[in-house]
């Protein structure tokens, strides 16, 4: 009988999830992929943004840290800028906002190209 109590106990806490939930998890590489974005090598930074890519929608927090990374690129061939800028147009329109934020202050063109391929617009300059 005890055998059995113990039993039914050890499967019913296997169970129950242990640790962080998903989103957790998820936060955690975000923040691990800004610090990466802000103070990494150029191979560290262009990895960071492709898996920021690959989260899509759920890289929204990386958004701001992606525009800096955009605006401070040397010319619009630096593979890091490209890979930001992939990154954010993978985040969709919920980058929309830090976007229209950051082409108020920097006026770049490549800012309104990726407003414009966010929405669904053809971008007239």
């Amino acid at each position: 009988m005890m055998k059995t109590k113990t039993l039914i106990f050890l499967i019913f806490f296997a169970a129950i999830p242990i640790g962080c939930s998903k989103e957790t998890k998820q936060a955690k590489r975000v923040d691990g992929y800004i610090q990466d974005l802000e103070d990494g090598p150029n191979a560290k930074r262009i990895a960071a943004c492709q898996e920021l890519a690959q989260m899509g929608p759920a890289a929204e927090p990386a958004v701001p840290a992606l525009i800096k990374v955009m605006v401070n690129s040397a010319t619009i061939y630096d593979p890091v800028g490209i890979a930001a800028s992939s990154a954010i147009e993978k985040v969709g329109p919920a980058a929309l906002p830090y976007l229209e934020k950051a082409n108020k202050e920097y006026q770049r063109w490549t800012l309104e190209k990726l407003i414009a391929d966010i929405k669904g617009q053809e971008y007239v300059p």
